[in-house]
Parts: C-alpha cells; sequence; structure tokens
C-alpha cells in the first residue's frame, strides 16, 4: 500500500510539473512582441516556440514512458496507463497549439518579405528600365557597327573583283 501511494504521488508530481511547466513556457513564448514590426524578433520567437514545442513533445514522452512503468506496480494496471495517455495527449495538443501559432506567425512574416520584395521591384522598376534600355540602345549600336562592317567588306570585296576583272 505504501508503494502505491509513493507511486501515486510520484504521477501527481510529474502530471503537475509537466502542467505547470507546459502553461508557463507556453504563456511565457507564446506572448506577442512589443512592436508588430519588429519582424526579426518574430523569426526568433517562431524558433524558439518551435523549439519548445518539440521540448514539450519530448518531456510528454519521458513523463508517460515513467508513468507507464510505475502502472505496472499498481493493481489497477489499465486506468492508471489510460490516465498516463491522457496525460500525454493533454501535452501533446499544448505542443501542436504552440507549432499551429508558430505557423500562423511565419505565414505572417512571410506573407511581408513578399510584400516587402515587391515593393523594392515596384521602387527599383524605373532603374531597370533605364539599364534595360541602355543595353538595348548598346546592342542596337553594335549591330550597327556590325553591319557596317559586314557591308565594308563587301564592298572591298566587290572592288578586288572589279579591279582583278579590269
Amino acid at each position: 500500500m505504501k508503494q502505491v501511494m509513493k507511486v501515486l504521488w510520484v504521477l501527481g508530481i510529474l502530471g503537475v510539473l509537466s502542467t505547470s511547466t507546459t502553461a508557463a513556457l507556453a504563456q511565457e513564448v507564446v506572448a506577442p512582441p512589443a512592436q508588430a514590426e519588429d519582424w526579426d524578433a518574430q523569426r526568433t520567437q517562431v524558433e524558439a516556440m518551435r523549439k519548445q514545442a518539440q521540448q514539450m513533445r519530448e518531456e510528454a514522452k519521458n513523463v508517460n514512458l515513467a508513468a507507464q512503468k510505475a502502472c505496472w506496480e499498481k493493481f489497477l494496471v489499465s486506468s492508471c496507463i489510460d490516465d498516463a495517455k491522457k496525460s500525454l495527449r493533454a501535452s501533446e495538443h499544448e505542443a501542436k497549439r504552440i507549432e499551429v501559432e508558430s505557423s500562423e506567425i511565419k505565414r505572417r512574416i512571410q506573407a511581408h518579405d513578399r510584400e516587402v520584395k515587391m515593393q523594392r521591384r515596384i521602387d527599383e522598376a524605373p532603374q531597370r528600365a533605364a539599364e534595360s534600355a541602355k543595353r538595348a540602345e548598346q546592342i542596337h549600336l553594335k549591330e550597327e557597327d556590325a553591319q557596317q562592317r559586314m557591308e565594308k567588306k563587301q564592298a572591298d570585296i566587290a572592288a578586288r573583283r572589279l579591279s582583278g576583272k579590269n
């Protein structure tokens, strides 16, 4: 009976620790940065949230394994294992919630990056158009020069033929 009470006490402590640690970490990381325009802070936040979710999953698995080992020493093994599984599912659900939130933040960051890139392209469009026109003019001048050289060569060849015949 004493051993069963110890196991229950350990499971209770592990459950409280995992729940309180999970809730504290979730509140700590999920809080948005002070400025919504601080995109670098949001990128850092996304990485921290993903690491936190991974850590929560690993911790939940370890707690579940320890709880299941302890359950085999009890009289009501099935009930104990079911409780351990419920605790694992709750922890995994919280980790998934954090991952989903980090994905939403990541999508907002990517949308912002696309908008910035599009605006930069719009801003640089006149300069690119001017450079393109300059390159086109250079190509046109080279083609004219090549055409003139070809015409000169043909004229020289025709002149040699005429001078050779006469």
